[in-house]
């Protein structure tokens, strides 16, 4: 999907769900990464903030349940995920989450899915 294409979070979602197996697979190159950090850049620019926390949220308690791997290898593909998405940990994430208590960085929340999913492999 391109940029002028409309994103909804289900399509962002699938979108990560791709980025997330590239990364894991060793086929995501730097040029791909800052790609993927400038589209979530224009989506929080474009007040899409909300929909890029649901979808890398979703990311998270989707891979947690249904991708084996262990416990250092997700948290470092998922820093890169966190990362790809900086633009609501440094602006969005901290004016939401004075209003709203459910609102976590992107990094606690992929710990925890991790954590409630896997109590007996960690």
């Amino acid at each position: 999907m391109t940029e002028g294409q409309k994103w909804t979070e289900e399509s962002y979602y699938e979108h990560l769900m791709d980025v997330w197996n590239a990364r894991a697979n060793g086929a995501l190159t730097s040029s791909q990464w800052m790609d993927e950090y400038d589209l979530s850049f224009k989506l929080c620019t474009m007040e899409k903030e909300q929909l890029v926390y649901n979808a890398n949220k979703r990311l998270f308690e989707t891979v947690s349940k249904t991708i084996s791997t262990d416990k250092d290898t997700y948290q470092h593909i998922v820093q890169d995920m966190v990362r790809m998405a900086g633009f609501i940990h440094r602006f969005w994430i901290p004016n939401q989450a004075r209003n709203d208590a459910s609102i976590k960085p992107l990094f606690e929340v992929a710990m925890q899915c991790w954590d409630d999913n896997n109590k007996f492999t960690a």
